[in-house]
């Protein structure tokens, strides 16, 4: 290569250069999680959900990094969760990307779930989810309740969606086909 031909090539090699430190690089996602506050439910049972959550979230690919934050920040309280400025405290405080956070209030036989994902500074979703406060109820609903707040999306919703064998019951089986081709 001829010493001209060379210096052409360094303005584009410091241009590549440029636009690859200048892209923006792909951030971690750090999410961080309290306990719940508990608006009148058995504290164990409140602490195992917290535990269960920790448990599930540490399998959610989208999460490069999960900080349980316990003993829960004193400023967390029923009326933290409506309040982004008290949510974005905790957040940055242990910096974090996002926080996962909620109230458990005993409904009889049943929890309520007032659950909050709060990330990119602002409340992305909030959501009551009612379970029956049974431990495998409550472990069996969990992974959709957080895949639901991270996500948006709701499992149990698409799989409804989806097609199942009882939609095509009435459809022709084999034997209907050949009879109906003829011999």
């Amino acid at each position: 290569m001829h010493r001209k031909e060379r210096t052409a090539l360094l303005p584009g090699l410091s241009l590549l250069a440029l636009i690859a430190l200048a892209a923006p690089s792909a951030m971690a996602n750090t999410v961080a999680l309290t306990p719940l506050v508990n608006n009148g439910a058995d504290a164990k049972r409140v602490m195992n959900l917290f535990n269960l959550m920790s448990s599930e979230l540490e399998f959610f690919p989208s999460i490069d990094e999960l900080k349980e934050v316990a003993p829960a920040p004193a400023s967390l309280n029923a009326g933290c969760i409506a309040n982004d400025s008290c949510l974005r405290g905790i957040t940055t405080t242990h910096g974090a990307d996002g926080l996962v956070t909620g109230v458990v209030t005993p409904q009889g036989d049943m929890l309520s779930l007032d659950m909050v994902y709060f990330s990119q500074g602002r409340t992305q979703r909030r959501k009551v989810y009612n379970l029956k406060n049974d431990s495998t109820a409550l472990a069996n609903g969990m992974t959709n309740i957080l895949n639901e707040m991270l996500t948006g999306t709701n499992a149990e919703q698409e799989d409804a969606a989806v097609a199942s064998a009882d939609d095509f019951a009435d459809a022709l089986d084999d034997d209907d086909f050949a009879i109906a081709q003829g011999p």
